[in-house]
């Protein structure tokens, strides 16, 4: 290639390449104006608004988000969520205000069904104040409502309303001494559960039941459902299983069980996948082993009673 050739190609790529950014600038910049405008454009609109304007629009917008958090507050399931929470941390008081609100509005949206559930909850509250007429009370207004439900909601959710409803009922008779009555509310409890399909509340009542007749003297009916609690164990999942050989090896501890509640709370222990669970289990296992070592001690077996002693402190 001649030299004049050889300049001429050169000055062409040069202008090519000029041409070339010249196209990728125009196609970068304004790319980069529109994310700028999106990214302010939701706190400014210069020249379209004025001062004033832009005032009452903020006033406006602060009234609707004070009567969205208004409305929000006076929904009965989240005052129930809020009231639930309370109980949990054991502040009845704070509780039984939130659930009374719900109940109110429960009743404004004609709920009768959540209205006979959050004044169970309520009865269990004053209950655990030791309010005992106004526990009564709730749990009355409660059963009252129920029968004008019965075919006319889901069957289960009845079933399974009227078995918390029974099991609230039947603690309180505990608690006031009709050992009878709690009996047989906790007996009425488990059928619902059953019906329910919920174990976990069959195997609370059914220890409940246990408790009763243990109490009332009939031991080994108490043992019976002791054993319906475990064949339902049996079938259950494992979070379940954990939970439930808890409970059943506190039970059979109460009724003197010692060796039976060590068995199970060991099977307890095996199946626990949670920590939280296996925590529990492992304290109710404690527990029975400082039984078995007291009772050692009582019988003169010093060397048995120290071994579970070490038990329970691993």
């Amino acid at each position: 290639m001649t030299p004049v050739k050889l300049r001429a190609h050169r000055r062409l790529l040069r202008l090519i390449l000029l041409a070339i950014l010249g196209l990728i600038t125009t196609l970068i910049i304004p790319a980069l104006f529109v994310q700028q405008v999106e990214a302010t454009s939701n706190l400014d609109y210069p020249g379209k608004q004025s001062n004033g304007q832009q005032a009452t629009d903020s006033r406006e917008k602060e009234k609707l988000l004070s009567q969205s958090l208004n409305s929000e507050r006076m929904n009965p399931q989240y005052l129930l969520q809020q009231g639930t929470q309370f109980y949990n941390a054991e502040q009845f008081s704070q509780a039984i205000t939130l659930w009374q609100q719900a109940i109110a509005a429960f009743v404004n949206q004609g709920d009768t069904l959540n209205q006979s559930w959050v004044l169970s909850n309520l009865s269990l509250a004053y209950q655990h104040l030791g309010q005992w007429k106004k526990a009564q009370a709730a749990i009355e207004q409660s059963l009252k409502l129920l029968p004008n439900l019965e075919g006319k909601t889901n069957s289960q959710t009845y079933s399974e309303i009227l078995a918390k409803i029974s099991n609230t009922q039947g603690r309180l008779q505990w608690e006031t001494g009709q050992l009878e009555l709690a009996f047989k509310s906790w007996e009425k409890a488990t059928v619902n559960y059953e019906q329910a399909k919920n174990p976990m509340g069959m195997i609370g009542s059914l220890i409940n039941q246990a408790k009763a007749l243990q109490t009332l003297g009939l031991s080994s009916k108490a043992e019976e459902k002791l054993k319906e609690v475990h064949q339902t164990l049996q079938v259950s999942d494992s979070h379940l299983q954990a939970i439930g050989y808890k409970d059943l090896g506190n039970a059979l501890r109460r009724l003197g069980k010692l060796k039976e509640s060590r068995q199970i709370l060991a099977e307890g222990k095996k199946v626990a996948e949670r920590p939280i669970a296996k925590g529990a289990v492992l304290l109710e296992l404690g527990n029975t082993e400082r039984a078995l070592a007291q009772r050692a001690l009582v019988i003169g077996q010093p060397s048995e009673a120290l071994s579970h002693t070490q038990a329970a402190i691993k």
